[in-house]
């Protein structure tokens, strides 16, 4: 999945596993590809859609990386997301939308899905 939004690209994304129990972790990994003909400064964070009990969906924003992306450069970035029962946050099956915030500018990455404890990651 290729998503171009001036003046970045958002390339090779990777949600693995796709399929995650709570308990385990999760970890996004894509490109971020500059399509400017200038240096950027950008603030690249990931927001995670965490399902509620409702059904609802709760955004959570892990920080990820302040960078100076140079024209037409690119970098890998990733990072894991626990989806450990916490005081503040607990897991809870469904499908768990992605988006990486480009200077606050959301980009869908894509979505995984949370089973509970007693089924089988997709590894």
């Amino acid at each position: 999945m290729d998503v171009v939004r001036n003046p970045v690209a958002i390339e090779e994304v990777r949600l693995h596993p796709e399929k995650v129990t709570i308990g385990s972790q999760v970890t996004v990994r894509f490109t971020l590809r500059s399509t400017s003909r200038a240096a950027q400064d950008l603030l690249v964070d990931l927001r995670v859609h965490f399902m509620k009990a409702n059904g609802s969906g709760s955004p959570k924003v892990f920080k990820l990386k302040r960078i100076e992306l140079p024209a037409r450069g690119k970098v890998e970035l990733a990072t894991s997301v626990s989806l450990a029962v916490h005081t503040t946050r607990k897991p809870r099956p469904g499908r768990h939308p992605v988006d990486v915030l480009v200077n606050g500018e959301p980009i869908p990455l894509g979505t995984f899905e949370v089973v509970p404890a007693g089924q089988r990651s997709k590894r």
